[in-house]
């Protein structure tokens, strides 16, 4: 990705955000607002990036908050709904009505948000692996209620891993003391790894502390794993793990109190990619609630785990061009 075509702005909140930016090439292509997850930077969009540009479409992709070259406060009441506010906002630094929003991994989850506060600013929306999140006002991922839910539909605790990233003060210390390891384990060459090194409670910081370095992932080239790298030696995990803390804390169910009912149904058109070896954002615990508040869903599946836009880009690209490019007769206000 062309360091040139990188801006930076001030959002309301004060916060600096960085974000790689380019202008569609003719009037009927819409710009693409790619929203990045945990622990990941704009980077690991760029084989979307080259595709979609060489396209002709426009583009907008952050560092979102914690990562990269934007802020990184360490404070988790900063990682609440109004991150929504902040895409927004850069939206409007741009001068831009709308625009198509997809995201991956927390950043679906703040997509979701786009979606039920800022409704009109989306043309459409596009998640990857983790589908839309409806608003959840009254318990998180990691409640001992859900975890046992979880254990029941599926067999083990799909979340628990939570716990770690948001409970233990020193989670991200482990983690970047054995960061090889942790690599191997967020980016496994064994999509079944999650089964046994990362989802279980307890499992991911046992596996970190007990030495043990599981294989690079062979689909994951040397140099998007050392970039990957990089930013997060360069960056630290303590702003990023703040999206775990505010989500234990109860930030991101108070924030949901405030939306009202009608807001959960999405009425624009929704693509979601199901990554059907992701075991912990599973497609069975997304799909369901896609087909109940979206009420134009185009769902592809793939046979890929989590990182499903590096792992299987070319479908990817492909799939989701077929969906945008039917978005191309709605109005679209630039």
């Amino acid at each position: 990705m062309d360091p040139s075509s990188y801006r930076v702005t001030t959002v309301s909140r004060g916060f600096k955000y960085r974000y790689y930016f380019t202008q569609p090439r003719s009037p009927i292509k819409t710009f693409l607002f790619f929203v990045h997850g945990y622990p990941s930077t704009s980077y690991d969009w760029y084989r979307q990036v080259q595709f979609f540009q060489e396209k002709g479409y426009g583009l907008i992709v952050p560092d979102m908050l914690g990562y990269g070259g934007t802020s990184k406060p360490t404070d988790p009441a900063s990682y609440n709904k109004d991150i929504a506010r902040d895409l927004i906002d850069i939206l409007d630094a741009e001068n831009i009505k709308q625009a198509v929003f997809i995201g991956h991994d927390w950043g679906s989850w703040f997509v979701s948000r786009v979606l039920s506060l800022f409704s009109d600013r989306a043309q459409a929306a596009g998640f990857l692996a983790l589908g839309y999140m409806p608003p959840s006002p009254n318990t998180h991922l990691a409640s001992e209620e859900t975890l046992k839910k979880l254990k029941e539909l599926v067999g083990y605790e799909v979340f628990a891993y939570i716990k770690f990233f948001g409970g233990d003060e020193d989670s991200s210390k482990i983690c970047m003391e054995n960061l090889d390891a942790f690599w191997n384990i967020l980016y496994p060459e064994d999509p079944k790894t999650w089964l046994t090194d990362m989802a279980p409670a307890g499992a991911l910081k046992e596996s970190l502390l007990s030495g043990k370095v599981l294989p690079q992932a062979s689909w994951l080239s040397s140099e998007d794993r050392a970039h990957q790298m990089e930013a997060i030696r360069a960056g630290g995990l303590e702003a990023p793990m703040c999206y775990y803390r505010a989500h234990i804390r109860g930030i991101h169910m108070k924030g949901d109190q405030a939306i009202p009912l009608p807001n959960y149904t999405i009425s624009q058109p929704v693509f979601y990619g199901a990554a059907l070896e992701d075991y912990i954002c599973l497609p069975l615990l997304s799909k369901p609630n896609m087909d109940k508040y979206c009420k134009n869903l185009t769902y592809k599946e793939f046979k890929a785990n989590h990182w499903i836009m590096l792992q299987v880009p070319d479908e990817v690209n492909r799939e989701l061009l077929a969906w945008v490019e039917g978005l191309e007769g709605l109005d679209l206000q630039q």
